[in-house]
C-alpha cells in the first residue's frame, strides 16, 4: 500500500512538473508558479523542481527569488551548470560585467566543449579589452572543438586587429595587423588596420597592395 501511494504521489509530481514547464513555455506565470509549488511538495527531487521554480519566478518578474533558486542549483553538482547559466543570464541582464565574467569562467570550467559558453566568455573578455585572455579562450575552444576552425580564424583576426590598434609601437602594430590580414584577407577591418600601420612606416606600395587584395574579396568604399 505504501509503495502504491508513493508511486501515485510521484506520478502526480511529474505531472505537475510537466504542466509547469508547459506554463513557462506559454508565458503563464501564475500557473507555472502554482505547478512549481505542487511539484516541490510532491517530489523529493530538488534538481527537478528548482529549475521550474527559478523559471516561474523569472516569468513573474521576481529576479530575487529566481537568483535564490539558481544559487541553490549552482550548489548541487548535478545542477551546477544550469544554476551558473541562470545566474550568468541575470548578471548580463543587469549589465554586471564583472559578475558575468566570473560566472562565464565557472561555466567554462564545467563545460569546456560548449560552443555557447565559449562564445559568451569570449564576448565578455573582448568587451572588457582582455585581448590575451580572449585569445587563450579562443585557442582552447578551437582545440576542444567548441568553435570551428573557420570561425576561429576570423575571431583570431579580429583580436589581432584590436591588439594592433592598442599597440604603442608602430612595428608591433604592423606585425599584428599583418597577421590579422593574413588570417582573414577578406576582412575590411584587418585590411584598414594593416594599411594604416604600413602608411605610418611610409610603406605606401605595400599598403595599397593590402587594400587591393581585400577589395577583390570584399569590395567596399
Amino acid at each position: 500500500v505504501r509503495e502504491s501511494w508513493r508511486l501515485r504521489r510521484r506520478a502526480r509530481g511529474y505531472e505537475a512538473l510537466t504542466r509547469g514547464m508547459v506554463a513557462v513555455a506559454a508565458g503563464d506565470a501564475d500557473e507555472a508558479r502554482r505547478q512549481a509549488r505542487r511539484a516541490e511538495g510532491l517530489l523529493n527531487e530538488p534538481p527537478l523542481t528548482l529549475l521550474l521554480a527559478a523559471q516561474s519566478a523569472q516569468l513573474s518578474g521576481d529576479e530575487t527569488a529566481a537568483a535564490r533558486f539558481f544559487a541553490a542549483m549552482a550548489d548541487r553538482p548535478e545542477t551546477e551548470f544550469l544554476g551558473v547559466r541562470g545566474l550568468l543570464g541575470q548578471a548580463a541582464k543587469r549589465n554586471d560585467r564583472s559578475a558575468a565574467l566570473d560566472l562565464a569562467r565557472r561555466a567554462w570550467r564545467l563545460k569546456p566543449k560548449s560552443g555557447w559558453v565559449a562564445g559568451t566568455l569570449f564576448d565578455l573578455e573582448t568587451k572588457d579589452g582582455r585581448w590575451l585572455d580572449a585569445q587563450a579562450t579562443l585557442d582552447a575552444a578551437i582545440d576542444g572543438g567548441a568553435v570551428d576552425k573557420a570561425a576561429g580564424r576570423r575571431r583570431r583576426a579580429a583580436l589581432l586587429v584590436e591588439r594592433a590598434r592598442a599597440a604603442a609601437d608602430v612595428e608591433d602594430a604592423a606585425r599584428l595587423a599583418g597577421e590579422a590580414h593574413g588570417l582573414a584577407p577578406d576582412s575590411i577591418a584587418a585590411a584598414l588596420a594593416y594599411a594604416r600601420a604600413l602608411l605610418a612606416r611610409d610603406k605606401t606600395r605595400k599598403a595599397a597592395g593590402a587594400i587591393e587584395r581585400t577589395y577583390v574579396l570584399s569590395p567596399h568604399p
